[in-house]
Protein backbone atom coordinates (compact mmCIF):
# COMPACT_ATOMS: atom_id res chain seq x y z
CA UNK A 1 0.00 0.00 0.00
CA UNK A 2 1.24 3.29 -1.21
CA UNK A 3 1.60 6.58 1.33
CA UNK A 4 -2.05 7.81 -0.07
CA UNK A 5 -3.77 4.83 0.28
CA UNK A 6 -1.99 4.35 3.85
CA UNK A 7 -3.50 8.01 4.64
CA UNK A 8 -6.85 7.42 3.07
CA UNK A 9 -7.29 4.58 5.62
CA UNK A 10 -6.43 6.00 8.34
CA UNK A 11 -8.71 9.23 8.08
CA UNK A 12 -11.19 6.30 7.69
CA UNK A 13 -10.22 4.51 10.24
CA UNK A 14 -11.06 8.17 12.60
CA UNK A 15 -14.25 8.43 10.59
CA UNK A 16 -13.13 10.89 8.34
CA UNK A 17 -14.30 11.06 4.41
CA UNK A 18 -11.10 11.17 2.61
CA UNK A 19 -11.57 13.09 -1.04
CA UNK A 20 -9.43 13.11 -4.31
CA UNK A 21 -8.04 16.30 -5.55
CA UNK A 22 -6.43 17.12 -8.38
CA UNK A 23 -2.53 16.77 -8.60
CA UNK A 24 -0.93 19.29 -6.97
CA UNK A 25 -3.96 21.66 -6.53
CA UNK A 26 -6.77 22.28 -4.11
CA UNK A 27 -9.37 21.53 -6.71
CA UNK A 28 -11.78 18.72 -6.37
CA UNK A 29 -13.36 17.69 -9.80
CA UNK A 30 -15.90 14.96 -8.77
CA UNK A 31 -18.96 16.70 -9.46
CA UNK A 32 -21.16 14.81 -6.36
CA UNK A 33 -18.65 15.03 -3.87
CA UNK A 34 -20.67 16.58 -0.98
CA UNK A 35 -22.64 13.41 -0.62
CA UNK A 36 -20.53 10.70 -2.13
CA UNK A 37 -18.95 8.07 0.21
CA UNK A 38 -16.68 6.26 -1.81
CA UNK A 39 -13.86 7.71 -3.96
CA UNK A 40 -11.11 6.05 -6.42
CA UNK A 41 -7.75 7.80 -5.35
CA UNK A 42 -5.28 7.89 -8.45
CA UNK A 43 -1.75 7.68 -7.84
CA UNK A 44 -0.07 11.53 -6.78
CA UNK A 45 -3.70 12.75 -5.90
CA UNK A 46 -3.67 15.02 -3.72
CA UNK A 47 -5.81 14.47 -0.22
CA UNK A 48 -8.75 16.39 1.38
CA UNK A 49 -11.13 15.35 4.34
CA UNK A 50 -14.69 16.72 4.24
CA UNK A 51 -16.16 18.80 6.22
CA UNK A 52 -19.21 17.95 7.99
CA UNK A 53 -19.06 14.05 7.92
CA UNK A 54 -19.48 12.91 11.63
CA UNK A 55 -19.27 16.62 12.95
CA UNK A 56 -15.95 16.68 12.00
CA UNK A 57 -14.93 20.38 11.47
CA UNK A 58 -11.65 22.28 10.60
CA UNK A 59 -10.67 26.37 11.59
CA UNK A 60 -8.45 26.99 8.54
CA UNK A 61 -6.18 29.50 10.04
CA UNK A 62 -4.75 31.47 7.38
CA UNK A 63 -1.85 33.30 8.44
CA UNK A 64 0.74 33.32 11.83
CA UNK A 65 -1.64 35.97 13.74
CA UNK A 66 -4.79 33.39 13.18
CA UNK A 67 -2.57 30.22 14.05
CA UNK A 68 -1.55 31.86 17.43
CA UNK A 69 -4.92 33.24 18.36
CA UNK A 70 -6.38 29.96 17.27
CA UNK A 71 -3.93 28.08 19.53
CA UNK A 72 -4.55 29.64 22.35
CA UNK A 73 -8.13 29.73 22.20
CA UNK A 74 -7.80 25.70 21.75
CA UNK A 75 -5.60 25.51 24.71
CA UNK A 76 -7.74 28.13 26.88
CA UNK A 77 -10.81 25.57 26.17
CA UNK A 78 -8.34 22.24 27.71
CA UNK A 79 -8.13 20.73 23.64
CA UNK A 80 -5.33 18.92 22.66
CA UNK A 81 -4.17 20.45 19.01
CA UNK A 82 -5.04 18.17 15.93
CA UNK A 83 -4.57 19.77 11.91
CA UNK A 84 -2.50 19.72 10.07
CA UNK A 85 0.12 22.71 8.93
CA UNK A 86 -0.44 24.81 5.72
CA UNK A 87 1.82 26.65 3.34
CA UNK A 88 0.64 29.97 5.55
CA UNK A 89 -1.17 29.00 8.62
CA UNK A 90 -2.75 25.92 9.84
CA UNK A 91 -5.70 23.55 10.12
CA UNK A 92 -7.12 22.97 13.08
CA UNK A 93 -9.39 20.04 13.46
CA UNK A 94 -12.31 19.49 15.77
CA UNK A 95 -15.56 17.91 15.84
CA UNK A 96 -19.37 19.63 16.94
CA UNK A 97 -22.69 19.51 16.01
CA UNK A 98 -23.60 22.46 14.18
CA UNK A 99 -26.78 24.64 13.70
CA UNK A 100 -28.68 23.24 10.74
CA UNK A 101 -27.95 25.28 7.64
CA UNK A 102 -24.44 26.53 8.73
CA UNK A 103 -21.51 25.48 6.32
CA UNK A 104 -18.67 27.92 6.96
CA UNK A 105 -18.45 32.00 8.69
CA UNK A 106 -15.05 33.76 8.74
CA UNK A 107 -13.25 33.90 11.96
CA UNK A 108 -14.03 37.00 13.73
CA UNK A 109 -10.88 39.79 12.73
CA UNK A 110 -8.47 36.99 11.65
CA UNK A 111 -7.54 35.78 8.21
CA UNK A 112 -9.61 32.23 7.43
CA UNK A 113 -12.77 30.54 8.30
CA UNK A 114 -14.49 27.96 10.05
CA UNK A 115 -15.39 25.16 7.53
CA UNK A 116 -18.36 22.70 8.44
CA UNK A 117 -20.88 20.71 5.99
CA UNK A 118 -20.17 21.62 2.11
CA UNK A 119 -16.69 22.55 2.94
CA UNK A 120 -13.21 20.31 2.82
CA UNK A 121 -9.92 21.25 3.88
CA UNK A 122 -6.82 19.58 2.14
CA UNK A 123 -4.76 17.32 4.20
CA UNK A 124 -1.68 15.67 4.69
CA UNK A 125 0.42 13.83 2.95
CA UNK A 126 -1.27 16.93 0.14
CA UNK A 127 1.90 18.63 -1.70
CA UNK A 128 0.85 22.27 -3.53
CA UNK A 129 4.09 24.48 -5.07
CA UNK A 130 6.95 22.98 -2.89
CA UNK A 131 4.77 22.85 0.81
CA UNK A 132 3.74 19.37 1.49
CA UNK A 133 0.94 19.16 4.21
CA UNK A 134 2.45 17.82 7.40
CA UNK A 135 -0.05 16.67 10.08
CA UNK A 136 -0.13 17.73 13.85
CA UNK A 137 -0.92 15.94 16.70
CA UNK A 138 -2.82 12.68 16.95
CA UNK A 139 -6.01 12.11 14.21
CA UNK A 140 -7.45 9.75 17.94
CA UNK A 141 -7.42 13.22 19.53
CA UNK A 142 -9.93 15.05 17.48
CA UNK A 143 -11.27 16.98 20.00
CA UNK A 144 -15.58 16.96 20.64
CA UNK A 145 -16.62 20.54 21.28
CA UNK A 146 -19.90 21.81 22.20
CA UNK A 147 -21.20 25.06 19.36
CA UNK A 148 -21.05 26.94 21.91
CA UNK A 149 -17.32 26.87 22.01
CA UNK A 150 -16.76 26.90 18.57
CA UNK A 151 -19.29 29.81 17.34
CA UNK A 152 -17.51 33.07 19.39
CA UNK A 153 -14.46 32.46 16.56
CA UNK A 154 -17.09 33.17 13.97
CA UNK A 155 -18.04 36.21 11.90
CA UNK A 156 -22.16 35.26 11.23
CA UNK A 157 -22.19 38.75 9.07
CA UNK A 158 -19.63 37.50 7.13
CA UNK A 159 -20.46 33.95 5.29
CA UNK A 160 -17.91 32.67 3.08
CA UNK A 161 -19.07 30.45 -0.27
CA UNK A 162 -19.34 26.55 0.29
CA UNK A 163 -16.35 24.85 -1.81
CA UNK A 164 -19.20 23.96 -4.12
CA UNK A 165 -19.98 27.44 -4.97
CA UNK A 166 -16.08 28.29 -4.66
CA UNK A 167 -15.44 25.08 -7.41
CA UNK A 168 -17.34 24.63 -10.19
CA UNK A 169 -16.52 20.92 -10.42
CA UNK A 170 -16.26 19.27 -13.72
CA UNK A 171 -18.38 16.04 -14.47
CA UNK A 172 -17.80 12.77 -12.41
CA UNK A 173 -14.13 11.17 -13.02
Amino acid sequence: MGALHSWVQTYRDEGLTPMPLQRGSKVCNIKDWTHRKDFSFPVGSNLAIRCGDDDFLAIDADDPVAVMATRAYLKGLGLPIVGSKTQDGSHYYLRSEVPEGFHSAALKGLAGELRGPHSYVVATPSVIGDWRYTLFGSLDEIPTVEWSDVSPLVDWQVARPTEVERYNPLPNL
